[in-house]
């Protein structure tokens, strides 16, 4: 059995064949081809017309304009016309918490001097050792294609705010300058659930500390930003005197 490491230096010497994260090495075969919703993915994501419409249509809970986003969007388009979102979720979540705890896998992804063609191999036997569903597999495969396995982990939380949503719960990124007491965090739920989202939704609260902002707090929601920071706040009062 090769290690991962092994695989991946292995692929940086040749077609790459194998790749695991796990530590096993399977063969890679026949290349699963492309399904109409995978290559309507593709498509959306890179902003060009799809070749073939997934077999039903789906409109995405968040609107999304940024690259990733623009990616994870047209995942979750793909997995909604077949109902997989569940089973490509579970996928995404294996493969990501196994991923980042291979900083091997980290490098290959992030490496910018192996080719696309030997990432897109590497990528379809990872697929195949894990046995994920042939829609993640198409995805994985369409990221090493177009140069964005370096964005694999960034796509799979936009991915994941997207299926929340669509059960109604929002993921709102929380910015503190300090560590918020449970009022607190009620407080703030109660103020996204008056001000920014549907009062019957559910909140789920990821909150982050950084004193730069020196008070208040920065929420996010979706590509929604809510800046209440004493930071920003004295900046934007420090312009304003430049101006008198």
């Amino acid at each position: 059995m090769l290690s991962l490491r092994s695989s991946v230096l292995a692929a940086k010497a040749s077609s790459m064949s194998s790749m695991s994260l796990s530590g096993g090495v399977v063969v890679v075969g026949v290349v699963r081809p492309f399904s109409a919703s995978a290559s309507a993915s593709a498509a959306a994501a890179e902003g060009s017309p799809p070749p073939q419409a997934p077999s039903k249509k789906v409109s995405a809970p968040i609107k999304m304009f940024d690259l990733d986003g623009r990616y994870a969007t047209a995942l979750y388009q793909a997995a909604a016309s077949q109902n997989k979102l569940d089973a490509v979720k579970r996928d995404f979540e294996s493969l990501v918490q196994a991923a980042k705890g291979s900083p091997t896998f980290i490098g290959f992804c992030m490496d910018p001097v192996m080719s696309r063609d030997k990432k897109t191999l590497a990528i379809s036997s990872l697929a195949a050792d894990f046995k994920v569903d042939n829609v993640t597999a198409n995805f994985l495969k369409v990221l090493a294609e177009n140069g964005r396995l370096n964005s694999i982990f960034t796509i799979s939380e936009r991915f994941e705010e997207q299926v929340n949503a669509s059960s109604g719960t929002f993921v709102v990124k929380v910015t503190s300058a300090s560590e918020v007491a449970p009022d607190g965090l009620a407080a703030l739920e109660k103020i996204v659930k008056e001000n920014y989202v549907d009062a019957n939704a559910k909140v789920k609260l990821d909150v982050t500390v950084d004193e730069s902002i020196m008070g208040g707090f920065k929420l996010q929601i979706g590509e929604r930003m809510i800046d209440k920071s004493v930071a920003t706040k004295l900046n934007q009062l420090e312009q304003a005197l430049h101006k008198m």
